[in-house]
């Protein structure tokens, strides 16, 4: 079977549409608190997404669990970014998925019940650019 690798900087192109979804909702949610409480409405969200990729899939979401979400979102990219430093693959799928697929299993496999590797950080802050920085330079 042939597969294909997911380079860090791959993940962050991927997982960059989701910013669309978050910054509607962006005013209201960046300056709340993380809240723990909503992390099993978070992963019904992801998996629901899963189900039915689409914008609308999360509509009626709570703010707390958007919070939560846009956590696991900003933590995923900054983790795939560290990845792509270190030259290290984010994983490895069957060749041939869209980007729709692969976005969707980036989600399953980082997202959902995603531990997070650092403290919740404040958001209130945050802008979302509309597109990704350009692809880092690689030392060698």
């Amino acid at each position: 079977m042939e597969t294909e690798t997911i380079s860090g900087w791959r993940a962050v192109e991927l997982l960059w549409p989701l910013n669309d979804m978050f910054r509607a909702r962006l005013p209201e949610i960046r300056r709340l608190a993380y809240d723990p409480a909503f992390e099993p409405e978070a992963d019904a969200a992801i998996e629901a997404y899963a189900d039915a990729p689409e914008a609308g899939t999360w509509k009626n979401l709570s703010l707390g669990a958007w919070r939560v979400l846009l956590e696991r979102h900003q933590q995923a990219l900054a983790v795939a970014a560290l990845y792509e430093a270190q030259g290290r693959p984010v994983m490895t799928v069957p060749a041939g998925f869209s980007e729709d697929v692969l976005r969707v299993g980036l989600m399953l496999d980082g997202l959902l019940r995603m531990k997070l590797p650092r403290p919740p950080a404040d958001r209130s802050r945050l802008q979302l650019p509309p597109e990704p920085p350009g692809r880092p330079a690689r030392g060698h």
